[in-house]
């Protein structure tokens, strides 16, 4: 009996030593984590660079900056000062201004790593100027955000006309998927909200009559399946950006989206919607997706306003794989409060700011959120390459690493002034060589 109760001993002693010998330092919250952070640096404005695995940050730009953003793969950063021209800058420090600009706050938006749009306004149209290439090519004008392929190489938008168009990334190969219906109105009510997964076809936002439809347009024809009273989610204050999941399905047969009455996923070959959660009166989705082929995460905001008083909470969720499972996950009280994004991890936990900032997926609090400290976390500038953390901002200011655990590290700084608007910081999962090794 002794030499058996031994031997349990030592092999339990065995399994838990290779078990600590199997974590890694980053399971303590110790090993240091990789990616690239570009931050206006609080005490000066000037723009850095910081590359999170070595923690060696760089000087960019030394004048006073905001609304800074980053290419996909970290080798180039773009942002704005009180001139409001956008400008772009390499690892190097090598800076230039993207013209024409001006007239215009906003961060540059990354459509591939070397094709960047803008806001701007040019000869009083404003709009978004697409830059196609970092190597000289000049910026043109085109109107709305337009949606990209996901291959990167072509382009889909609204046109002043109202005409829904795809061209390359360049400008050229341009033809009208689907014409205006009135080429002289002022407005048009409908926009180009993405491709299909496989880029087989675009999907437009038709908003000209209420509710909104959905028209999944294939490019080989122009074919349409339109389907009623279907659109994205969005709230007051914005739609939810989402890191690690997506609102198509796991094989890209389906997108989720809402109706006037609730949660639907869309068959993106017949059109077909399904129920996936009920909204209750006065409720909507700020946005939704795919955790797996049964389960959708979606942030509900409610309306409680009053008269001309807005008044909304939001609340994370996670329905399915029935109509009737709509499990709540996290649920703040605060009103009008911003959630602008959430973490999905494919290690098994969410991220969000609100009264729980991680927890597991069904709902088991991870590291809790402290509304009662000045570094209570209130946004999420995106996942980690290995899935194990996310890179979060305070309210305060600080850039920070947490784990689930709850380990974290504190990265940078930031902040700016009445005219340097946010973000202050944009983070990219990539690494790029600094400039000093």
């Amino acid at each position: 009996m002794m030499r058996n109760h031994r031997m349990r001993l030592a092999l339990a002693l065995l399994a838990l030593a290779a078990f600590v010998a199997g974590c890694s330092d980053e399971d303590v919250g110790t090993s240091p984590v990789t990616g690239t952070v570009v931050f206006t640096e609080r005490a000066t404005q000037h723009i850095r660079v910081l590359d999170v695995g070595t923690g060696v940050s760089d000087l960019i730009d030394g004048g006073q900056f905001g609304s800074v953003s980053i290419a996909p793969d970290a080798a180039h950063v773009a942002y704005q000062g009180v001139d409001q021209i956008m400008k772009f800058a390499d690892r190097s420090a090598n800076v230039t201004p993207v013209l024409p600009g001006g007239g215009c706050v906003g961060p540059g938006t990354w459509l591939t790593s070397r094709s960047l749009a803008y806001c701007a306004t040019i000869n009083g149209n404003s709009g978004f100027m697409l830059l196609p290439d970092l190597d000289g090519t000049a910026p043109r004008f085109i109107g709305p955000l337009p949606a990209i392929s996901n291959d990167g190489h072509q382009l889909s938008y609204v046109d002043a006309r109202g005409d829904a168009v795809i061209e390359d990334i360049d400008g050229a190969n341009r033809r009208v998927v689907v014409p205006s219906t009135d080429p002289t109105a002022l407005y048009h009510f409908r926009g180009v909200t993405g491709f299909t997964p496989d880029d087989r076809a675009i999907l437009i936002s038709d908003y000209e009559m209420y509710p909104a439809k959905l028209r999944i347009v294939a490019l080989a024809d122009g074919s349409s399946i339109d389907v009623d009273d279907a659109l994205d989610g969005s709230s007051p204050f914005g739609p939810t950006l989402f890191y690690g999941a997506s609102r198509f399905s796991p094989d890209g047969s389906e997108i989720v989206l809402q109706s006037t009455t609730g949660l639907v996923a869309i068959d993106l070959g017949t059109g077909t919607k399904r129920v996936l959660a009920p909204f209750a009166p006065r409720t909507s989705s700020a946005g939704a997706v795919f955790l797996d082929a049964e389960h959708v995460l979606w942030v509900q905001v409610e309306n409680h306003s009053v008269s001309d008083i807005g008044k909304y909470t939001a609340s994370l969720h996670v329905a399915g794989p029935t109509v009737e499972d709509d499990r709540v996950l996290d649920a703040p009280n605060d009103e009008n409060a911003l959630y602008p994004s959430v973490a999905v991890s494919p290690e098994g936990f969410i991220a969000w700011p609100g009264n729980a900032f991680m927890m597991t997926m069904a709902g088991t609090v991870l590291v809790e959120n402290d509304y009662s400290s000045p570094s209570v976390y209130e946004d999420i500038l995106g996942l980690t390459p290995n899935g194990r953390g996310v890179i979060a901002i305070t309210y305060d200011g600080l850039v920070r690493y947490v784990d689930r655990s709850g380990a974290s590290r504190d990265l940078a700084t930031v902040g700016g002034t009445g005219d340097l608007l946010a973000p202050y910081a944009a983070y990219t999962p990539a690494s790029t060589a600094s400039r000093r090794h």
